[in-house]
């Protein structure tokens, strides 16, 4: 019995032997792949030029060659130890792996996909203000699965990935002209062209807001009063104040104006100044404080 055994050790030790230089070139060649990765796949990006420069997709391929050139070596590897058959059982089983871990983790892998179509598709880029889901922010960080933006109250959000690919996007920051209005209330009485001609010019003298595209002002209803709607443009990127300042500033001077270039506030029964919605660059307006604050933005019954 004893015997047997050390003949059979004997001849595992031999058989050791033998496939010594295999294993020793075979671990050369896992090393190898291993150790020069990234090398390979900083050489492969700068070929891409387009890509390499972009830091997300670049993290994103870099990861997934990462695992695709180790797996190569270690396959590789198995092949140079006469293991070719085992390599492919673990592929076949790797295969059938994925696919019950897919059912299991579908969220995950969905998110992991949206991420690398999102990378590729650009739509926004670090430091875009975003508006999507109900959520909006400025994007600080783009993942495989998530994508972290800062909203501007300071609160940080992790929003899936997948939710941002099948959901609209607005992307503020494409462009930063746009356009913005406040609504002019006023008596029957009064004459709607000269107050055009006296607001419009008032745009014309403002430097906050753009020529091109023009202001102007239209009758937007007619009820108890006239409804004036006034229409401006600005250039989020260039205003000197803040875009709330902005604006509120532009809303003073506009009652001030009418008030000195004779119109009579006192015969007007009601002027309501208001803004809608609007969200832009690091400032947001939401609607619900809009309506929480109308009464600071209307002056009633000033005769």
């Amino acid at each position: 019995m004893v015997n047997e055994i050390l003949l059979s050790l004997n001849e595992f030790i031999l058989q050791v032997l033998k496939m010594l230089p295999k294993i020793v070139l075979a671990i050369i060649v896992f090393l190898f792949f291993v150790l020069t990765n990234n090398k390979i796949i900083k050489f492969l990006l700068k070929k891409i030029n387009p890509i390499a420069n972009d830091k997300v997709v670049y993290d994103i391929i870099s990861r997934l060659f990462k695992w695709i050139y180790i797996i190569c070596g270690f396959v590789l590897a198995l092949n140079i130890l006469g293991l070719g058959g085992f390599a492919g059982g673990i592929a076949a089983g790797a295969g059938l792996s994925a696919v019950v871990i897919g059912f299991a983790f579908k969220n995950i892998g969905e998110n992991f996909i949206s991420g690398i179509i999102l990378a590729f598709q650009k739509p926004f880029n670090v430091g875009d203000f975003i508006e999507t889901s109900d959520y909006s922010g400025n994007i600080t960080t783009v993942g495989l699965r998530t994508t972290n933006i800062k909203t501007t109250d300071g609160n940080d959000i992790f929003i899936p990935n997948s939710m941002i690919l099948n959901n609209p996007l607005i992307n503020y920051s494409m462009d930063t002209i746009r356009r913005f209005d406040f609504t002019l209330q006023l008596d029957f009485g009064i004459n709607v062209e000269n107050v055009r001609k006296i607001l419009l010019e008032e745009f014309q003298s403002n430097e906050d807001i753009l020529k091109e595209p023009v202001s102007f002002i239209m009758v937007d209803m007619l009820t108890s009063n006239i409804v004036v709607k006034c229409y401006y443009w600005l250039n989020v990127k260039t205003i000197k104040k803040p875009l709330p300042q902005t604006k509120s500033s532009i809303i003073e001077n506009t009652l001030s104006v009418l008030i000195k270039n004779g119109i009579d506030v006192s015969d007007i029964s009601q002027i309501k100044l208001t803004n809608d919605f609007i969200k832009l660059g690091t400032e947001q307006i939401d609607s619900k404080n809009d309506n929480d604050n109308k009464n600071e933005n209307k002056i009633e019954n000033l005769k």
